[in-house]
């Protein structure tokens, strides 16, 4: 009887450290599955917005993904709804500060934001860019509502026969008001046309070294 009890205890005990955790994370929930791309959402504890995940395979290689991610004017022509990017500084050729402007609908005012990129290549066919906000890099702009904090990650991985998995996973705090359908709809639909644009300019380019060898 007394180990029955001592089980019990230790079970329940169990429980409730383990619970606090659990609570900070749901699992993912598919949300779109539709032209090769997945985006899923879950909440998390501390943001008010759902955190997004999208994954695609595109024919192309790590050189071309890292290429298009260093490259800030290009930025603008597929991030969704993202009309002026650039690169602010860096430490170093795998620290990047950039600065971007977001097209949000009326009746809301535009976002801006300014975000460490930092490049890790911890495995030899893969690598991660590390997403973080930055403050005190560059000043407010008066056109635009600054977002206050955001993380996430680009990850690229080399399948093998010309194929790469790409993840771009983040969550962010819009800052201001922000209607709750134009939030919630912007969550799925900004990854989805993001990794869409992004696959076709890489399948692009590589397609474009094939026929003209440049």
């Amino acid at each position: 009887m007394k180990s029955t009890v001592n089980c019990l205890c230790a079970c329940l005990l169990f429980c409730l450290l383990t619970l606090p955790f659990a609570a900070k994370s749901q699992d993912w929930k598919l949300e779109k599955d539709s032209d090769g791309v997945k985006v899923y959402t879950r909440r998390i504890e501390g943001w008010g917005l759902k955190e997004f995940r999208a994954v695609m395979q595109v024919k192309t290689s790590l050189k071309e993904v890292e290429a298009l991610l260093r490259d800030a004017p290009a930025r603008s022509q597929w991030m969704h709804n993202t009309i002026n990017t650039r690169d602010i500084k860096g430490k170093s050729t795998n620290e990047i500060y950039s600065y971007s402007v977001i097209d949000v609908p009326w009746p809301a005012t535009d976002r801006d934001n300014v975000t460490k990129m930092h490049f890790k290549y911890s495995l030899p066919k893969e690598f991660t860019v590390e997403l973080t906000s930055a403050d005190g890099i560059e000043g407010e702009n008066d056109c635009c509502v600054r977002i206050p904090r955001m993380k996430g990650y680009w990850k690229a991985v080399d399948l093998g026969n010309g194929l790469v998995e790409i993840t771009q996973q983040a969550v962010a705090d819009t800052g201001g008001n922000i209607p709750d359908w134009m939030a919630n709809s912007s969550v799925v639909d900004s990854p989805f046309n993001t990794l869409k644009n992004m696959k076709y300019r890489l399948e692009a380019a590589i397609l474009s070294k094939k026929i003209f060898g440049n």
